[in-house]
């Protein structure tokens, strides 16, 4: 990979941002930790882990931060990854563009990270006495602060819950993510003419995450940042075969069955409908108002319509002269 990548990990105090970060340091990165630039000072006070850092300490910190940045803006070759903890305050906002003006003046791919976790799962970790060996909060109160995350309309933010994902497997997904955004890097366009129309059929992956990136930060400003969470509800049989299941995601407060499927030798026996009876109790405590799906006339309408669902459209003779259904199920 010749094309250097800044990677920048925020989210709350006991995220786990220093932990993914020394995994993605074993992809060739160097770790720009926030506590490499404020324990300079840090060190040099008397703190507790719960009492505030008092904002006179911040003036040296803001110093030693434009040192470290200023050297790094001259660096055209390493991977840097940044962590910090920011708000959507002026401050919190000043440091955020300083890093990324410092990607761009090294060249580099800039990637924002925003980490996402349950409030439990914060509590559990910001507690670990661990984290005051490196002068880290670990005030259990710091997870009832008003305060939201920085509001982030850049093109290539990734959001990523680690509520219940290992360092390791968040690692991944964002160095997965990067590797995508690398090749519609500017200076990595020379594979194409200008303007030429490449079809692909097989390896859509990439051109779907760039389009993807792309539509949520055209509608960040008018809905915010957009979150989807893919789930899946299974069984199976003795020998650990699948034999009913259904797939979809949740998006925003809208939960959308993409496949929903009984093997034929376990259907008419209610597998289907514990199915859907477990999705309601999943969509309801993950705050959903509706189930969204679409079906063909050969297929369950009827079935749908018994758990529930209720038609909201139809397009005549979609597929080889069979009707599509769209239904919704309001929660």
């Amino acid at each position: 990979m010749t094309q250097p990548i800044t990677i920048y990990l925020i989210g709350f105090s006991g995220t786990g941002k220093y932990t993914i970060a020394k995994e993605i340091v074993k992809a060739d990165y160097k770790i720009v930790d926030n506590h490499l630039i404020n324990n300079s000072i840090f060190s040099l006070l008397d703190l507790d882990g719960i009492t505030p850092i008092p904002e006179e300490a911040w003036v040296p910190v803001r110093k030693i931060r434009k040192i470290i940045l200023d050297f790094i803006s001259s660096d055209a070759k390493s991977n840097y990854i940044f962590t910090n903890e920011l708000f959507e305050a002026d401050n919190d906002w000043r440091v955020f563009c300083q890093v990324k003006e410092t990607a761009e003046k090294r060249g580099s791919l800039f990637v924002p990270v925003k980490l996402i976790i349950s409030p439990e799962e914060r509590k559990r970790r910001i507690t670990n006495p661990e984290r005051g060996l490196r002068y880290k909060s670990t005030n259990p109160a710091e997870i009832h602060k008003k305060k939201g995350l920085i509001k982030i309309g850049h093109p290539h933010l990734l959001e990523v819950d680690v509520t219940d994902l290992s360092a390791r497997d968040a690692a991944e997904k964002i160095l997965c993510f990067a590797k995508t955004l690398v090749h519609s890097f500017p200076e990595n366009k020379d594979k194409h003419s200008m303007g030429e129309i490449i079809l692909n059929e097989t390896d859509t992956s990439e051109i779907r995450e760039a389009l993807w990136q792309g539509v949520k930060a055209f509608n960040q400003p008018y809905t915010g940042n957009i979150t989807t969470q893919p789930f899946s509800l299974s069984i199976r049989d003795e020998n650990s075969k699948i034999i009913a299941g259904i797939y979809g995601f949740i998006f925003y407060d809208h939960a959308r069955v993409e496949y929903m499927w009984v093997d034929e030798p376990y259907r008419k026996q209610g597998v289907g409908r514990k199915l859907f009876q477990k999705l309601d109790e999943y969509c309801r405590f993950k705050g959903c108002s509706v189930i969204q799906l679409d079906t063909f006339d050969f297929q369950s309408p009827a079935f749908y319509e018994r758990m529930g669902f209720e038609y909201i459209g139809t397009v005549s003779e979609w597929t080889c002269g069979h009707n599509c259904y769209f239904m919704r199920k309001m929660l």
